[in-house]
């Protein structure tokens, strides 16, 4: 979880399962790979990655105010999960992360959002890999 003041309030952001299911509501995605896909605006390769090589496809899919229209829900999806976990109401809606955002400026929300996903998936993949270790043995 993080704690972020934001004009003049602390807000609270956590990336998790339960940030899926708001994602969801938000946009419709179901699907956790596209969220993924999604966030980075590039559909993963289906030709071998070579070491240093993106895994993603270099064409956009949406355009560039789709996609911050979909970075400000999945930042609203994050406070609304800070909020539910720190028993804190959810006192805002979306137009007023879309100011917080604008307040934080891009490249400080987005390493607010990328801090809050890496988190995330570090733990999860890790998981994910012991998990797959233990049925292959």
């Amino acid at each position: 979880m993080i704690v972020k003041e934001i004009a003049g309030r602390n807000r609270f952001f956590e990336f998790g399962t339960r940030t899926f299911v708001f994602i969801h509501q938000e946009t419709g995605i179901s699907v956790i790979d596209d969220v993924f896909e999604r966030l980075a605006n590039r559909r993963k390769r289906k030709d071998e990655v070579k070491e240093g090589e993106s895994i993603f496809e270099e064409a956009l899919i949406v355009s560039q105010i789709e996609h911050i229209e979909y970075i400000v829900k999945v930042f609203y999806a994050c406070a609304k999960t800070g909020c539910e976990l720190s028993d804190e109401p959810i006192d805002f809606n979306l137009a007023k992360v879309y100011s917080w955002f604008d307040h934080l400026g891009y490249e400080q929300a987005m390493a607010l959002l990328n801090n809050l996903i890496e988190v995330y998936t570090a733990k999860n993949f890790k998981a994910l890999t012991a998990g797959l270790k233990k049925e292959a043995a």
